[in-house]
């Protein structure tokens, strides 16, 4: 009888033990899908172009708006210049578009004007940051 109980409860105890490391995997896995996620830069040139690139990056990062666009400009083969101000970098040329030649670069972040230069704006996983030229 002994033999009996002893199976059944094992048996149970090895359920609850997998189900036990089942759920911890799966709010570990939730945790990381918090943490990382996309960024879209896009760049439009004020003309009928406009470059939608992507990467991934995580909450731990602290990549700002200007070295995301340097990273991606460089990985997509665009012309890019910048220019050090007392108040941080500041864009001066993407691609063939250059201040001064009818307009001048700025950016938004999820829409929203950021009144500072782009070195001293911490992108977050999510985030559309968009160059206009204007």
């Amino acid at each position: 009888m002994n033999k009996q109980i002893i199976l059944p409860a094992c048996a149970l105890i090895v359920l609850l033990g997998c189900g036990t490391e089942s759920a911890k995997q799966e709010r570990a896995a939730t945790e990381i899908r918090g943490t990382i996620d996309s960024v879209h830069l896009l760049i439009d040139y004020a003309t009928d172009r406009i470059d939608t690139l992507a990467t991934v990056i995580s909450r731990h990062d602290s990549l700002d708006v200007l070295n995301l666009l340097i990273n991606l400009t460089r990985r997509e083969s665009i012309a890019l210049v910048t220019r050090e101000y007392a108040v941080g970098t500041m864009v001066e040329q993407i691609g063939e578009r250059r201040n001064g030649d009818g307009g001048y670069w700025v950016y938004t972040v999820n829409s929203e004007a950021i009144p500072r230069a782009a070195s001293a704006y911490v992108v977050q996983p999510g985030d559309t940051i968009r160059f206009l030229f204007r």
